[in-house]
């Protein structure tokens, strides 16, 4: 067998860890290190690598167009997808055009979910603030009452904390309980 990548720190030491574990199983293996094909220019070399990536993001960027963020499994799905786009982002040692295009596809999923979150986050029905007492301080501001009047609601005041159970570090401020 023989593997082709480019001369780096970190490939030469996946490779050595490679054929050390080779033959750790009484197999052979040999690293050696290339410096020049006479018959293939660096250029064209390079351009080999990349033709090899784009199948792999083609796939990927396939899955990720199909993904619906409705489908149950969509984050593991998602989850999946995005450790792919990594292993091939590794292995891609000449920029492969189609990852630009990767990286976008999985920004869209990504970002496709906290839209649909934020849309849900939002809507809320009257019908839960309704027939429900709510708590505030003495004496409110009426803009506070009028906000929440509706029928079935009423208000109630919160009397103070004792001293002790008071959690302000600053003096003048209110010592009722903070809302959350």
């Amino acid at each position: 067998m023989l593997l082709q990548t480019p001369n780096t720190p970190a490939n030469q030491e996946r490779l050595e860890w490679l054929a050390t574990a080779i033959r750790g199983f009484k197999g052979e293996a040999s690293v050696l290190q290339v410096l020049a094909i006479d018959d293939l220019p660096s250029d064209a070399l390079k351009e080999q690598f990349r033709e090899e990536r784009k199948p792999d993001y083609t796939a990927l960027i396939r899955e990720l167009q199909q993904l619906k963020p409705t489908s149950q499994g969509f984050s593991t799905q998602l989850a999946r997808l995005k450790r792919r786009f990594v292993e091939i982002v590794e292995i891609d040692f000449f920029e492969c055009p189609l990852k630009t295009k990767g990286e976008e596809a999985l920004y869209k999923a990504e970002h496709s979910v906290t839209t649909q979150e934020r849309a849900g986050k939002g809507r809320v029905s009257k019908m839960e603030y309704q027939n429900r007492a709510w708590i505030t301080r003495p004496r409110p501001g009426i803009d506070r009452v009028s906000s929440f009047s509706r029928p079935g609601t009423y208000f109630t005041c919160a009397k103070p904390l004792p001293k002790r159970l008071r959690t302000h570090s600053n003096p003048i401020a209110p010592p009722y309980p903070p809302l959350s």
